[in-house]
């Protein structure tokens, strides 16, 4: 029990250690992404930290599982190194007992990637997509900057900026060019800044100026000077999400819709690549022989992309209706699991052939 405890300190150890990293990476990736869309407009500043704090609760569900592989291969690397495995072997210890131990801490970590895939997932994806459209709706107020020209009102029209005041409250040398009118519809002003009505929509007001409508020459030619003049800035609308596949909680998977049904297979999948993936990195990192190790990090990886990435081709073989939805991705999960028992077997084999040499030697 004692030495089974050390590698599954160790194991668990050296997972948490590789997320961390890999939440760094991932933090530092995606804040540098959505800061540079927020510094060119496409994003209000205020939307960034949101957006990515909800990003990386989604991807949770990818990282728990490569950390629980990583940090089982490492474990069982070091155990390889020191020599202290063939110690726990000569005490007793046998492998089938090492997966047993190590399905505790795998079975854990499954419950709770099932809780986000099942739970969280769906409604943070949701929210997710929604804080998306309104970060882009308030970039298009909050992203205006003087010298750039900015579509506004659902890009149906061009508002331009000579400069911003000194106290930076108001855009100075206002144009504006209408693209929704059939003929020539422009606007100047001497400054203009955003406001909000009394229901809170959003409004761009523009003083002391004057608007040219219609094709000088012409008797629909019509000039006019103001003062003030408010122009409502269109947003654009929301769309309804709620019955997308990726949003709809897990209790609404179950109408036996193929889209619904391939979501819920789809959600399972993570839960099935936590339990099994780090008994794949066991099961390789017992094979290392001398210093080799960088050799089964690579098989072991490939083995661990390769379950990914079949699973992705079998979920839109199931989108496009190539193959039956009763089998759902279950084949792959299940070829998968037959590959750990076909290595566990040769595993077993190689310390029985090796035993007995010893026997002869002797």
């Amino acid at each position: 029990m004692i030495l089974h405890n050390h590698f599954l300190k160790e194991a668990i150890k050296l997972s948490c250690f590789t997320m961390g990293g890999l939440l760094v990476l991932f933090l530092t990736m995606r804040f540098a992404s959505y800061l540079g869309d927020a510094a060119s407009g496409q994003v209000a500043p205020e939307y960034v930290t949101k957006i990515v704090l909800l990003k990386t609760l989604v991807s949770l569900k990818d990282l728990i599982p490569i950390s629980l592989f990583l940090g089982t291969f490492a474990a069982m690397t070091r155990l390889q190194q020191t020599s202290e495995w063939i110690s726990m072997r000569a005490a007793g210890i046998s492998v089938a007992s090492m997966i047993n131990k190590l399905l505790l801490v795998s079975g854990i970590a499954a419950i709770f990637v099932s809780l986000i895939t099942f739970q969280f997932s769906p409604r943070a994806e949701l929210t997710l997509i929604e804080l998306k459209e309104d970060g882009q709706n308030n970039a298009n107020i909050a992203g205006i900057k003087p010298e750039i020209f900015k579509r506004l009102s659902g890009r149906t029209k061009v508002f331009y900026a000579q400069a911003t005041s000194e106290d930076g409250e108001y855009l100075e040398k206002a144009f504006v060019h209408d693209d929704s009118q059939q003929g020539d519809a422009v606007m100047s002003a001497e400054r203009a800044y955003i406001s909000t009505d009394l229901v809170n929509r959003k409004l761009a007001v523009f003083e002391n100026g004057t608007s040219y409508v219609g094709k000088p020459g012409t008797l629909n030619y019509v000039v006019t000077d103001f003062s003030k003049y408010n122009n409502k800035i269109k947003e654009k609308e929301k769309s309804d999400y709620t019955s997308y596949p990726s949003f709809v909680p897990t209790s609404g998977l179950m109408n036996g819709n193929r889209h619904y049904t391939t979501e819920l297979h789809w959600r399972l999948a993570p839960v099935f690549t936590t339990v099994l993936t780090p008994i794949l990195a066991t099961l390789i990192a017992m094979r290392i022989q001398g210093n080799k190790w960088y050799l089964s990090m690579i098989i072991g990886l490939s083995g661990f992309f390769v379950y990914q990435n079949c699973l992705g081709i079998g979920r839109s073989l199931l989108k496009n209706d190539d193959i039956p939805l009763a089998l759902g991705l279950w084949p792959i999960h299940l070829l998968f699991t037959l590959c750990l028992f076909c290595l566990y077997t040769h595993l077993q084999k190689g310390y029985v052939i090796r035993t007995r040499k010893r026997k002869r030697a002797q």
